[in-house]
């Protein structure tokens, strides 16, 4: 008989054979993409477990996340959250998706756990906590399918100030009068990852009296913290502004301690901050996604010098600018506002009426009309590109594009000779 396969052949399929079977036993069902689970037991407003197993197969759910049980800062909406869950989905069956099936998201304990959009029947499960303010979002850097409608719902739900949007849901005060605002920059002039202080977080107490920070904190969507030191405070009408990186902390600035930046450009985040009763009392997110409208669209315009005299490489990088342009009769704030990836505009920083504000690119001594980037080369390239102006919560202002295309030139045929052929087809003569 003839022989069908060679020895070699034959051991190549056993080990194909072995490493399919592996695969397949290794693949549970916690790494599928989407599959339908029973709810075991639900740990907290954002855990939950779906077997008996020792220790359990536990299921963190996507773009959400609650206050945890686990400390004692947090006990403030995390009962009511859990209970929640609990009654909701404890004892019934849940559908789990996700487009990665190796995602996973971390636990209050530390630990990496498969994360999934959850569905119990025609409920978002996910959607509706957040719409009954029971978590602040959480948007996922990769799992984006449902990010945005997240987005909106907690958006909606801060608006009408209800759960953990209500300031005073966990106590009344400390200094529950005094008005608090936030403004973060979390996108840092040039590389994140290199300008990790490029990226901070601004207090900025509108009272009249002094704000004692003491007890209080700040933190991310990711359950990050800094906690303010004992004695902590900001004078009344004064900013304090907290770097995300590293530095030597004074009365009005602090360095929350980071390797790496604590904001993502590419999607929604936000930064809250909590009260020793775990109210938040002021946060900050990012983009936009109620009123957003601005007056500024009307009254400023950005105009870039993309193309330096000579060779951009070889001259002075303050051959290089960005002009912010007044509209109007009135002197304009800047504070707030940023030129993508570029500049991030201070307090102090204005256009007078009617008025140009030049930011060069190099380095140079600021005054009042005339600031510099301090880039120690050019940066913008002339066969394109674009500079946007933007308010703090990415709402675009006015936005430069180069180089811009030439008019329209009509083209002139009144000179144009048609081939004698051409003609007879044309049924000329």
């Amino acid at each position: 008989m003839k022989q069908l396969f060679s020895i070699e052949k034959t051991r190549l399929i056993l080990s194909l054979l072995v490493i399919i079977l592996f695969n397949i036993c290794s693949y549970s069902k916690v790494s599928a993409v989407t599959y339908t689970e029973f709810v075991y037991h639900v740990d907290d407003g954002d855990t939950f477990e779906f077997d008996e197993l020792t220790p359990p197969t536990r299921i963190r759910i996507l773009g959400i996340n609650t206050n945890e049980t686990v400390d004692e800062h947090d006990t403030c909406h995390a009962h009511e959250a859990t209970e929640f869950l609990r009654n909701l989905i404890e004892g019934k069956t849940v559908t789990l998706t996700a487009e990665d099936p190796s995602v996973t998201l971390r636990g209050s304990h530390g630990q990496d756990r498969p994360a999934r959009w959850v569905d119990f029947g025609s409920i978002d499960v996910g959607d509706l906590m957040l719409s009954l303010g029971l978590a602040l979002p959480y948007a996922h850097e990769t799992e984006l399918a449902r990010n945005e409608k997240y987005l909106d719902t907690a958006a909606v739900a801060q608006e009408s100030g209800i759960g953990i949007w209500d300031p005073t849901a966990c106590g009344v005060g400390p200094d529950q009068d005094i008005d608090i605002d936030m403004k973060v920059s979390w996108d840092a002039v040039g590389d994140d990852s290199v300008n990790v202080n490029g990226e901070w977080i601004d207090i900025i107490n509108n009272g009249s009296r002094e704000l004692s920070l003491t007890n209080w904190r700040l933190r991310d969507p990711a359950t990050r913290f800094y906690n303010f030191s004992e004695g902590v405070s900001i004078p009344a009408g004064k900013i304090m502004r907290i770097h995300i990186g590293h530095g030597v902390d004074s009365s009005l600035v602090k360095y929350w301690g980071l390797d790496a930046p604590l904001f993502t450009n590419d999607i929604g985040q936000g930064a809250y901050l909590l009260d020793p009763d775990n109210d938040i009392r002021a946060s900050f997110s990012y983009p936009c996604r109620i009123n957003c409208s601005d007056p500024m669209v009307d009254k400023l315009s950005v105009v870039v010098n993309y193309d330096a005299d000579g060779d951009d490489r070889l001259v002075d990088p303050n051959g290089e600018w960005v002009d912010i342009v007044n509209r109007t009769a009135e002197q304009i704030e800047l504070y707030g506002y940023f030129l993508d990836s570029f500049y991030h505009f201070e307090p102090w920083h204005h256009v007078n009426p009617h008025g140009t504000l030049r930011i060069h690119v190099g380095s140079g001594t600021d005054s009042e009309d005339v600031l510099y980037r301090g880039s120690d080369r050019a940066l913008f390239t002339n066969t394109g590109g674009e500079m946007s102006l933007r308010r703090a919560d990415n709402l675009l202002i006015d936005m430069y594009t180069w180089p811009a295309p030439p008019p329209f030139v009509a083209p002139d045929t009144s000179s144009v000779t048609i081939s004698p052929i051409y003609y007879m087809l044309l049924g000329g003569n």
